[in-house]
């Protein structure tokens, strides 16, 4: 009775989600634009995020492993598809990770090793992009002007050592540190060292804010865990 209640609950969410999504859709534009689209190409585009969706879900599997935590890659499959749900209609991508915690945490027990392993999961998919981002900086003069990547690609190597810091510090489990390191990114950010195009004072507002975010939520972790801080 109550695994159908709960059924019934999910499909009633997801109907409202995509009942809402397509009440705010210009939908006869949108049949238009795929009509006249071409086919190989939205094939192509649908070949490469399935292909995106199962790497991640791999990848995810493999951190829980180095874990200790063998998972099914059928249910890491199916937790993953709801959570990308989530992300694409809900106004973050924070309520996706929130699913991926909660399922995982079944299989580890524990919710802090589930957020560590879905917040290297983040770390290791920025890492990727910010190799994209650094060629869309270097090409920037060429015609290539994606505002996000840029601001990613900017300071890349001290971002990089930043990101790689914070990564190495949470499979430590060591997260006051992890905490301090978010910290620094966060002021690097503010001042244009790292995420910006040049120095001055409130240059990326936006990622320091981010960082901060990460901060907060390691500095929890750690008072969770109960570990000791860092001698100064």
């Amino acid at each position: 009775m109550k695994r159908g209640t709960l059924l019934a609950a999910k499909v009633a969410v997801s109907l409202a989600l995509l009942g809402y999504l397509l009440s705010t859709a210009d939908l006869p534009a949108l049949v238009r634009r795929v009509r006249e689209g071409d086919v190989l190409l939205l094939a192509a585009g649908v070949g490469l995020y399935a292909a995106m969706l199962a790497l991640s879900t791999w990848r995810w599997r493999l951190l829980l492993a180095a874990q200790g935590f063998p998972a099914s890659l059928r249910a890491l499959s199916a937790s993953y598809l709801i959570a990308t749900f989530f992300n694409n209609f809900l106004p973050s991508n924070i309520g996706g990770d929130v699913v991926r915690v909660r399922d995982s945490s079944k299989l580890t027990g524990s919710t802090t090793t589930s957020l560590a392993v879905v917040a290297i999961d983040r770390i290791l998919g920025l890492s990727a992009l910010y190799a994209l981002a650094f060629s869309a900086f270097v090409l920037g003069g060429s015609g290539v002007v994606y505002r996000g990547m840029e601001l990613l690609g900017g300071g890349a190597i001290l971002a990089g050592m930043i990101l790689g810091a914070i990564g190495a510090f949470v499979i430590d489990r060591d997260f006051n540190r992890a905490a301090v390191y978010s910290l620094a990114g966060a002021v690097l950010s503010y001042f244009g060292f790292i995420h910006g195009a040049k120095l001055g004072i409130g240059e990326s507002v936006e990622v320091a804010l981010g960082y901060v975010l990460l901060a907060v939520i390691f500095w929890g972790l750690a008072q969770r865990e109960g570990v000791p801080k860092p001698a100064s």
